[in-house]
């Protein structure tokens, strides 16, 4: 499965730098990861001697320390700070400073606007309809694509309890959020950041994902083989990649069609690679990619602008591998060592 997270963190970087693939943009790549996430989730937490605490440590040390990397390079940061503290405004300085060191909050200031003279904070209703005076708070933030960590960590916070469910119970979850997606589509609001950036709204995915887990298990326990594996997820993405060349389909419903395609197709990937060391290693690179794309991009508006039109997409994914790898290599590759073993999950599977 290592494969498809290499291929959804390339879309979302294919997005920002203009060029979507396909169908695809990055706000359907990102709930596809909700999937996955929860899939992985259910997984390390079915393990019978998990320790609860191990989980919470395991998962803060997969998130953080990548990100405080970036977060240290992304020096304009500390300009924005100091501005903010000069007008006086430490109610915004505050949450400003809370929000970007620890990533919680990051998701709810997308659907807020403030005032940067009176430091005042109200939601935004609905659309991005913004009030006099105020922008979005989403400029609150110094990564662009770091909201959706907020919502990944609210998802670890309360997986524990959350999945300690009955399916039938996290099924009839999963039809609510379904019902409540469909009926935010009708009435129009498929662009309003409340559909895709309000956590309650996203965590059907995760719980999509978790039962997706369940379903595997129960197949392996019915002795299904691996070569059924490949045959079920190949034929789910051609179903997705046939869908998503259609160009007559709006947005919403290849929405719709990748997330259920991914949904269903999961479990059948994850059986077929399970134990492929190289589709690992390419789902390894995927984190550094998605976290590390903006900065990278930034840093090259920054030294090269106006970049060359031709080369500049290439040397902005060059740059992105490049950045990637290095990052990899040199932290989060021996921080994973290290909490895999200071913070057992008894499974070398999961991320």
């Amino acid at each position: 499965m290592g494969f498809l997270r290499l291929s959804l963190a390339a879309i979302v970087l294919l997005g920002h730098l203009g060029r979507p693939f396909f169908f695809a943009t990055g706000g359907i790549a990102v709930c596809c990861f909700y999937i996955i996430s929860g899939f992985y989730i259910q997984l390390l937490l079915s393990q019978p001697d998990l320790k609860v605490r191990n989980f919470y440590l395991s998962r803060a040390f997969r998130i953080y320390p990548l990100y405080w990397l970036f977060f240290v390079i992304r020096s304009p940061f500390l300009k924005s700070l100091f501005a903010l503290l000069h007008a006086g405004q430490f109610k915004l300085t505050l949450i400003y400073a809370f929000n970007n060191l620890f990533l919680f909050g990051q998701d709810v200031l997308r659907l807020t606007q403030y005032n940067q003279q009176s430091g005042d904070i109200a939601p935004i209703l609905y659309s991005a309809q913004l009030k006099e005076g105020y922008v979005l708070g989403q400029h609150l933030t110094i990564f662009g694509q770091s909201w959706t960590l907020a919502i990944e960590l609210m998802f670890y916070l309360i997986a524990p309890l959350l999945l300690s469910l009955s399916t039938r119970t996290l099924s009839l979850l999963l039809c609510i959020f379904i019902l409540t997606k469909a009926y935010l589509i009708e009435a129009g609001l498929f662009a309003s950041p409340w559909f895709s950036n309000f956590f309650p709204i996203e965590l059907g995915f995760f719980i999509a994902g978790a039962l997706g887990y369940r379903a595997y298990s129960a197949m392996q326990q019915r002795g299904w083989h691996k070569h059924h594996a490949y045959q079920a997820a190949a034929c789910i993405f051609l179903i997705v990649i046939l869908a998503s060349l259609t160009s007559s389909l709006e947005q919403s419903t290849i929405y719709v069609i990748a997330t259920c395609a991914t949904a269903a197709g999961v479990p059948f990937l994850f059986g077929a690679c399970r134990y492929n060391l190289f589709d690992r290693r390419l789902g390894d690179l995927s984190y550094p990619i998605y976290i590390s794309h903006m900065t990278v991009f930034m840093f090259l508006r920054h030294q090269f602008e106006p970049l060359d039109i031709k080369y500049g997409g290439a040397i902005y994914i060059s740059g992105v591998l490049l950045a990637s790898i290095v990052a990899y290599l040199l932290i989060e590759r021996p921080v994973d060592r290290w909490r895999h073993q200071r913070f057992p999950t008894h499974t070398q599977i999961a991320s």
